[in-house]
């Protein structure tokens, strides 16, 4: 055998062999899998590894569930980090306020900074993470910076941002 067609085996070999995890652009296109008796990965057709191991527990058997409402009152600072939009913002609806600021209604929070519902749930979910779970503060820090960067969006400066969060920590 000469060296040439002997380094094309050896990459062919390399570049075929099972690679756990999603496709990467270094890997050949749809091909994923457990190695087959050859040492080759296995059919395209055959689901990858990884989406296997997700899906076990995507089936409910091996996680349990928990209702958005649930959490609220299990764990409330990881709820509301998941109530964060996308763009930073935190939308609230007022039972949820309510739930969050033991039965105070938005109107509670009125603000000399701003009168935008947005910007003041926002405000309120980033004075409830500094107020009442400051103990957390490694669990929700980039989501207030996020939070913050949002109300600047909303047209506010940094100072207004600030009296903004006092004043409604001040209603808590």
């Amino acid at each position: 055998m000469n060296t040439i067609s002997r380094e094309s085996e050896l990459f062919t070999k390399f570049l075929f062999t099972f690679r756990p995890g999603p496709p990467s652009s270094f890997a050949a296109p749809g091909v994923y899998g457990l190695p087959g008796p050859s040492g080759l990965s296995a059919p395209q057709n055959s689901m990858p590894l990884w989406r296997t191991a997700a899906s076990q527990y995507d089936s409910g058997s091996v996680l349990t569930t928990t209702t958005t409402s649930s959490l609220l009152s299990i764990d409330p600072a990881r709820w509301l980090i998941d109530q964060q939009s996308f763009n930073g913002a935190w939308l609230l609806n007022d039972r949820d306020i309510e739930k969050l600021t033991n039965g105070k209604s938005l109107s509670t929070f009125t603000s000399t900074v701003t009168k935008s519902k947005d910007a003041l749930t926002t405000a309120l979910a980033i004075a409830v993470f500094e107020s009442k779970y400051a103990d957390q503060k490694n669990l929700w820090y980039a989501v207030v910076a996020k939070g913050r960067k949002q109300l600047h969006s909303f047209g506010l400066n940094d100072a207004q941002v600030n009296i903004l969060i006092n004043e409604i920590k001040n209603n808590l």
